[in-house]
C-alpha cells in the first residue's frame, strides 16, 4: 500500500511579526501508517495534519506505511511584518490659515494583516487611511500595527507648516492720474508678499463694484 498525500485544499499562513505562528493546513493523507511535518533540515516540527505555530520557513509532510514513504511538495511559510515605506511621501503646507493641508505618497509594505492610523502630536487619531487632507499646521505620525498588536512600524513627525495669507505691500505703490479725460491712468508697484503661485488678481472699481482688470498692475483707466 502506497501512502497518497492530497494537497488541493491547503492553506498556507503566513508568520506575522516575526513570531512562530505561522501554520499549513487542509491536507490530507490516504493509506498511511504515521505522518510528521519536516523543515528543511529534516527535523521533525509536528505531527498532526495541520502544521500550526511554526516560524517563516519551508515544510514538507512526510507519509509512510511500513517501508514506503512519500513527501509532499515543500510548503514556504513567508514572514509578515508591516513596515512603512515613505520613499514617496509629499507634505504639502497649509495656506491661508485655512486646513488644507496634506501628507500622500505612504505605503505599506507586507501590510496584509495590519491597519494604519495617523496621530497627531497629541497622540489623538485623526485618520486611518493612507493619504490624510484638510490638515492644519502641525505635526502628524503614520503609525502601522499588525491586528494582534505583536508588531509595528512608524514614521517620525511629518510637520505640515503653516504658509502666511498673501499680503500687499502698497509702500512704493505710484500712482499715475488720467489726463485730457483720457483712460490713460495707471496704479503701479504693488509687491505681494507671502505669494505662492499660481496668483490671481483682481482690480475692483468700488463705484461700480465690477472687476476691471486682473493683472498685478493697472494701467490706462480712467
Amino acid at each position: 500500500l502506497t501512502p497518497r498525500i492530497d494537497v488541493a485544499n491547503v492553506l498556507v499562513r503566513p508568520a506575522r511579526c516575526s513570531l512562530a505562528n505561522g501554520e499549513v493546513c487542509g491536507i490530507a493523507v490516504s493509506g498511511a501508517q504515521a505522518f510528521n511535518w519536516e523543515n528543511e533540515a529534516g527535523a521533525n516540527v509536528g505531527n498532526t495534519l495541520c502544521l500550526r505555530n511554526v516560524s517563516a520557513g519551508r515544510y514538507r509532510l512526510r507519509a509512510s506505511y511500513t517501508d514506503c514513504i512519500v513527501y509532499s511538495a515543500y510548503f514556504t511559510v513567508t514572514n509578515f511584518t508591516p513596515a512603512v515605506d515613505a520613499a514617496t511621501v509629499v507634505v504639502t503646507p497649509a495656506t491661508c490659515n485655512l486646513n488644507n493641508g496634506a501628507i500622500t505618497g505612504i505605503k505599506v509594505r507586507d501590510g496584509l494583516f495590519a491597519s494604519v492610523q495617523w496621530k497627531n502630536e497629541t497622540g489623538t487619531v485623526i485618520s486611518t487611511g493612507y493619504d490624510i487632507y484638510n490638515l492644519a499646521a502641525g505635526r502628524y505620525k503614520f503609525i502601522v500595527l499588525d491586528n494582534s498588536g505583536a508588531c509595528g512600524d512608524s514614521t517620525a513627525y511629518y510637520d505640515v507648516l503653516a504658509t502666511p495669507a498673501p499680503a500687499l505691500n502698497e509702500a512704493a505703490v505710484f500712482i499715475n492720474n488720467t489726463t485730457c479725460n483720457n483712460s490713460n491712468g495707471s496704479i503701479q508697484n504693488i509687491q505681494l508678499v507671502n505669494s505662492t503661485a499660481p496668483l490671481q488678481y483682481w482690480w475692483v472699481n468700488t463705484a461700480t463694484n465690477s472687476i476691471v482688470a486682473t493683472t498685478a498692475w493697472l494701467r490706462y483707466i480712467v
